[in-house]
């Protein structure tokens, strides 16, 4: 069976919430292996999946909670249906009633099964480790806007930044984004602890972009670095991690060809999950 990236569009909810036929799975999966475009769609949908995941969750409603509701709920009935008057009377007479009643209610709902960010959403989220990779990347980029950290090389060639690093014996893959609109290219190698990291960053008009690397088992699997158990977990389902906890600017953690980079910058979100997903 061969799908067309149309078909892929209606199949992208059913295939993140894995409910997709097995003969059409191995049919989409297909497709996303030989077609970038819906392959970028599938995984901006599995992030934005993860993100509203982090953000809201369903909880109980609390008793007393309930019994009030409900309460107030059988008093509206009574007042507004007088004794002796047929239900569907008093919809006809009353339609203007209904909007504003029909409205509370779904406010009520809403209050009642949804809520914000959890005590156990922000722990799973929460930078507090000192050996962060999250945070300490988010200091270097603070650190190299201000000019405090100065990059060890500056190029307009992709290929000056990547000779740089086969000289530093990274001892892993870094990736170097080639990026047409890019002033310039900046290159600075150094060690925590044992590990070895390297950071690359763009300055493109306005807009700053910083990129720390290291080898993904240094930070997923190793004691030098960190990073919050949520981001874990969605490097390990997704192999991408955006981080709420920087909204002064945009934070986002992917894996590629064994390489852990995190970015920062100062685009919003959306454009700059738009340029990484599209190298």
């Amino acid at each position: 069976m061969d799908l067309t990236c149309s078909d892929i569009q209606v199949y992208l909810g059913d295939a993140i919430d894995r409910t997709l036929p097995k003969q059409i799975e191995s049919a989409f999966q297909a497709h996303l292996r030989g077609c970038r475009a819906c392959r970028n769609s599938y995984e901006l949908e599995q992030l934005a999946k993860y993100a509203v995941q982090s953000k809201i969750r369903r909880m109980s409603t609390p008793p007393q909670v309930y019994t009030s509701v409900l309460s107030a709920l059988r008093s509206e009935y009574a007042l507004s249906f007088p004794s002796g008057e047929k239900w569907w009377n008093w919809s006809i007479n009353r339609r203007t009633t209904l909007p504003a009643l029909a409205g509370g209610i779904a406010l009520v709902v809403f209050a009642l099964f949804f809520r914000g960010p959890q005590n156990r959403v922000e722990q799973l989220t929460a930078h507090t480790a000192a050996n962060d990779l999250i945070n300490q990347t988010y200091r270097n980029f603070l650190r190299v806007r201000s000019g405090e950290l100065k990059p060890s090389l500056t190029s307009c060639f992709p290929e000056s930044i990547q000779a740089y690093f086969l000289q530093q014996d990274t001892r892993f893959a870094v990736n170097i984004l080639p990026l047409p609109n890019s002033d310039w290219y900046g290159a600075i190698a150094n060690e925590y602890g044992k590990v070895k990291l390297a950071h690359v960053v763009y300055k493109l008009g306005d807009e700053w972009l910083y990129v720390s690397q290291v080898h993904e088992s240094a930070a997923l699997s190793g004691e030098e670095l960190s990073l919050p158990p949520a981001a874990k977990e969605a490097l390990e389902t997704s192999g991408w991690y955006t981080d709420p906890l920087h909204p002064e600017c945009s934070v986002v953690v992917w894996k590629v060809n064994g390489t852990l980079c995190t970015a920062v910058s100062t685009m919003k979100k959306e454009r700059l999950l738009a340029m990484l997903t599209t190298q």
